[in-house]
């Protein structure tokens, strides 16, 4: 054993995450699993992520090209579904919230439109029937 050489890995990654290695390497050895198979599932895992990533980022641009604009700012406004029933705590039975995206806006408008009303209304809605 090179001591100088494992004591430079210690020193890079830590114990905890040394320990973390082995324990890994010791189960993929037990399950006959290879570095190269868990590479390659890391890597496809890795390009589903970012697949994911701008199918959300074309979302959220779609969504605020869209949706309705906030009057005092602005900024794009976002759609909140309100599940408490009209009564105590809802006196007014609203079903939905428009709210401001922006951090340092606090608008807000409530609605007796469901939220799904209220994105077929903007044409957001995406839906069925």
């Amino acid at each position: 054993m090179r001591k100088g050489s494992v004591e430079k890995v210690i020193e890079v990654f830590g114990i905890g995450k040394a320990q973390d290695f082995l324990t890994i390497k010791d189960f993929m050895n037990q399950s006959s699993v290879t570095d190269v198979e868990l590479r390659e599932f890391l890597r496809k895992k890795k390009e589903e992520a970012e697949s994911a990533r701008k199918k959300r980022l074309s979302t959220r641009h779609a969504w605020e090209r869209l949706a309705p604009k906030c009057p005092e700012c602005g900024a794009p406004l976002a759609l909140r579904r309100i599940d408490i029933p009209a009564g105590r705590g809802n006196e007014k039975g609203y079903l939905s919230q428009w709210f401001c995206l922006a951090a340092d806006c606090v608008y807000e408008r409530y609605s007796t439109m469901s939220a799904v009303e209220q994105l077929k209304r903007y044409g957001l809605y995406k839906g069925g029937a």
